[in-house]
């Protein structure tokens, strides 16, 4: 996960943002102003598709810890670390 995340956000985010990044997916960082505009500027026209693409995840992520009965911060801190 962690090479992914550096592939992709490599040029925009330092290594300790993108460790944040991985640990609190949906976490205060992605929702403030200079990680949405560097976002921004990286995928030009596509912020809405990347936006939406990041809701999906998250909302997808939300059912599965539904459907498995797990607590949303230990569930996927757990998978995103595993695969860290």
């Amino acid at each position: 996960m962690r090479n992914l995340c550096k592939l992709l956000l490599g040029s925009i985010l330092s290594d300790d943002e993108i460790d944040t990044a991985i640990f609190d997916p949906f976490g205060f960082p992605w929702r403030s102003k200079e990680w949405s505009d560097k976002i921004c500027r990286k995928v030009r026209g596509s912020y809405n598709a990347f936006e939406e693409g990041i809701s999906e995840i998250h909302v997808t992520l939300e059912k599965i810890e539904r459907a498995l009965d797990l607590d949303s911060s230990v569930a996927i801190g757990a998978m995103l670390s595993e695969s860290y």
